[in-house]
Parts: C-alpha cells; structure tokens; sequence
C-alpha cells in the first residue's frame, strides 16, 4: 500500500513538473511569435 502511494505521489511530482515545462516552453513560442 505505502509502495503504491509513493509510486503515484512521484508520478503526479513528475508529471507536474512535466506540464510546468511545457506551458514555460508554449510561453517563450508565444513570446517569439510576438515579437515578430
């Protein structure tokens, strides 16, 4: 049970810093697309 818990903690951990990533690298294309 606690193993199965910190699996899924550690996924949600890296899937958030996953999506945090993503959205600081969508930002920086929009910011290119501005500038154009």
């Amino acid at each position: 049970m606690s193993i199965d818990s910190t699996s899924i903690k550690t996924k949600t951990t890296s899937e958030k810093i996953y999506s945090y990533k993503s959205r600081k690298i969508n930002n920086s294309y929009k910011d290119i697309a501005k500038q154009r």
